[in-house]
């Protein structure tokens, strides 16, 4: 189950057509994030999502529009879930990447990096590990991660390091609270039925929670 389909389709729709009502200034360079698990993640003794702040580079957003006008938003769906996967194409000029290939860079600071790590150490004990010397059976493990964003569209901070600019501020908000109805927990939850969920980069958005009961402890 790469996407739930069945629940985000009615999401995405209603995004996008609060998109076409808001019109084409407002758009933001890449199209919409939507939450979705590596091929056998249904397999997994234990269920956990990574959710990273937000995407810094996706399909682009006029790729999206473009699926929902034609009413093949299912189509976007699966290419989002393919943006990145554990044993994806990753050819150059592509927006495919691979944790397998090119994309294993065993870089510290990556967030793929340390999602893999982390799961490699929750889910077989294995410390210190050097992602370009991973065993078969450290793949099949990594195959079992499922991937979340807090902000289903770049944050505005993001956009700024890819130069982009808006050019209606006003509109692009509007999109942006729209999209904040997707990024919510409850709906991961719903979706993909985790058995637990680790945030990364968080930033103080007590609307991630809407739906649900919860406590800081």
């Amino acid at each position: 189950m790469p996407v739930n389909k069945q629940y985000f389709l009615p999401l995405v729709e209603e995004f996008c057509e609060k998109a076409v009502a808001l019109g084409e200034e407002s758009y933001p360079p890449h199209g919409l994030f939507v939450p979705y698990t590596f091929e056998k993640y249904e397999e997994a003794p234990i269920k956990i999502f990574y959710v990273g702040r937000d995407t810094y580079g996706w399909i682009e957003f006029k790729e999206m529009m473009q699926d929902f006008k034609n009413g093949e938003l299912d189509n976007y769906l699966q290419k989002n879930s393919n943006v990145v996967t554990v044993q994806g194409r990753n050819q150059k000029d592509t927006d495919e990447h691979s944790l397998k290939e090119e994309w294993n860079i065993n870089n510290r600071w990556s967030f793929w990096t340390f999602c893999q790590k982390l799961h490699l150490y929750i889910t077989l004990h294995k410390k210190d590990v050097d992602l370009r010397e991973l065993t078969d059976a450290d793949y099949q493990s990594i195959e079992q991660m499922a991937y979340g964003n807090l902000n289903s569209i770049e944050h505005d901070r993001t956009l700024q390091k890819l130069g982009t600019e808006i050019t209606d501020i006003s509109k692009f908000q509007q999109l942006r609270d729209e999209s904040r109805k997707i990024d919510r927990l409850r709906h991961i939850i719903e979706a993909y039925s985790p058995d637990l969920i680790i945030v990364l980069n968080w930033e103080e958005r007590d609307d991630v929670f809407e739906g649900l009961e919860y406590r800081w402890e």
